[in-house]
């Protein structure tokens, strides 16, 4: 397993990538970060290699600051779930009386001598599929997952 050091001296890549060779988006020395392959073709831990203290706490900071927005952005997003579940149960009692008052008109035009294209049985040809998807946030795998069903 590979090892985070913050000590002048470089751990060696096991694997060398283009990766490795870019200068790092912190001031001072070049940080050069690998994320070797593992045998079975998947990323082995990442090493960082040659990293100041100073570079090391300011990526730490970083990476805690995006960990907390993303927290808040999950709250955000659980609120606005929470908002629309509790707008479909209270449009329920709705779409049951509307199905109810439909179902009734069906039932009179049936029993009249009416000719209503609507109201005809017919088998079905073609199936149409509209897809919805979002595109604000982190939505990516909401939109893989309602693409793939």
């Amino acid at each position: 397993m590979a090892s985070l050091t913050m000590s002048a001296m470089a751990v060696k890549p096991t694997v060398a990538t283009p990766l490795a060779s870019k200068k790092s988006a912190f001031a001072g020395r070049g940080v050069a970060a690998v994320a070797p392959k593992t045998a079975t073709g998947g990323r082995a831990s990442l090493q960082v290699l040659a990293a100041s203290q100073k570079e090391m706490r300011d990526r730490i900071s970083s990476v805690n600051s995006t960990k907390k927005i993303t927290e808040a952005m999950k709250l955000v997003a659980a609120a606005k779930v929470r908002r629309a579940q509790d707008a479909v149960i209270n449009a329920r009692p709705f779409s049951e009386s509307l199905v109810k008052v439909l179902f009734a008109i069906n039932t009179r035009l049936a029993g009249e001598d009416v000719d209503v294209p609507l109201c005809d049985v017919r088998p079905v040809k073609t199936v149409l599929l509209l897809v919805c998807t979002g595109d604000r946030g982190l939505c990516g795998g909401v939109n893989n997952f309602i693409i793939k069903k």
